[in-house]
């Protein structure tokens, strides 16, 4: 009787591990997103609108353009405090993350590298001071919140005059502010999109502090975009990059960006292990952890996916055989079909038979 021969399957090196781990834990911040968007639209809804309303509407139409100002004065003065306690509890999430962020990745050291090492942490003041100063795309959560009220303010400002111009009733000046496409679901959006995007940044920030509290042993920084059909241009062209440490862009590359980065150990050597155990020396070994990249992803997706993800003549080109990278500029953006079809990367189709 034949016997099939055993499959033997390859131990994952540590890279690989920290790479999953770090896969795992994304889901973790997401979660993390929607608690924090939870507490700020709880506070829009119980606090903030409630407020406006009362100074806004409570007292009837306004009869005269002092009126209207009279309101606007309150509403201002409404936001003002709404941009402080929105950026308060915002920054309290913020310190929150920075802790259980670097609690994390100390410990998917600690339990997933098989050998003893003083992991270096940042302190709790440094943590701190990053979850109040961090920058998204060079502004600070307290220039994003002022530039949040401040627009809001010129919306309602703009609502509420025209709604007077008009002789608008109350019913129709509560649409134009408090409803749904009013101007404070803007703020809303806003707010919803600042603090989701705060997140990622707080928890790229925290692990490249600790990347560089350990560069002895940390040898690259690896980007690894979700793998799904709302992947941005831009996270499809850096997924799967290698960057030094403190070197090369860091996720958020985009409002509301879900992609992360992992860390790539240097070989077991940099942690001072000459003759390591046959096991350790190849788990250890220096290399870039393989994954699958957006592309191979695509690649495995439905006709549907990749026409959602590329646009259909793209999609048709992918399969044809295009890299997805020809498809986008270096600023991570999609490059338009004119262009393409100029350069000759997409072939032309008649004007009446062209489409996205």
């Amino acid at each position: 009787m034949a016997h099939r021969p055993i499959r033997r399957i390859r131990n994952k090196t540590i890279n690989e591990k920290l790479l999953d781990e770090a896969i795992r834990h994304a889901h973790s911040v997401e979660r993390f997103k929607n608690t924090t968007v939870r507490d700020l639209v709880r506070f829009l809804n119980k606090s903030l609108i409630p407020d406006l309303d009362r100074a806004l509407l409570s007292s009837g139409t306004p009869t005269t353009m002092r009126g209207v100002n009279q309101r606007l004065t309150r509403a201002q003065s409404i936001l003002k405090i709404a941009e402080k306690r929105l950026l308060d509890l915002n920054i309290g999430n913020a310190k929150g993350l920075a802790r259980a962020e670097r609690n994390w990745l100390i410990n998917a050291f600690r339990e997933l590298v098989p050998i003893d090492h003083e992991w270096q942490q940042p302190s709790i003041s440094q943590l701190n001071v990053l979850a109040s100063k961090a920058q998204i795309f060079g502004h600070t959560q307290r220039e994003w919140f002022r530039n949040l009220s401040n627009r809001t303010f010129q919306r309602i400002q703009q609502e509420m005059r025209l709604g007077f111009a008009n002789d608008e009733t109350i019913a129709q000046l509560t649409r134009r502010i408090l409803g749904t496409q009013g101007a404070l679901s803007l703020t809303q959006r806003g707010a919803e999109a600042i603090a989701r995007t705060m997140v990622n940044a707080i928890s790229s920030q925290v692990r490249e502090l600790t990347f560089k509290e350990n560069d002895d042993v940390i040898k690259s920084v690896l980007w690894v975009s979700t793998l799904d059909s709302r992947t941005t241009p831009i996270c499809i062209d850096l997924d799967g990059d290698v960057f030094e440490i403190g070197e090369g862009i860091r996720p958020p590359a985009h409002p509301q960006c879900r992609s992360t980065v992992t860390p790539v150990l240097a070989s077991f050597e940099r942690f001072g292990l000459s003759d390591p155990e046959p096991s350790t020396r190849a788990s250890m070994n220096g290399q870039v952890p393989s994954t699958i990249t957006y592309p191979e992803w695509l690649e495995t997706q439905s006709t549907q996916v990749q026409n959602e993800v590329l646009g259909v003549r793209r999609a048709q080109a992918f399969r044809d055989g295009t890299p997805v990278t020809n498809f986008i500029n270096r600023r991570g953006v999609f490059i338009t079909l004119d262009k393409l079809e100029t350069t000759g990367v997409i072939p032309p189709v008649p004007k009446s038979t062209a489409s996205n």
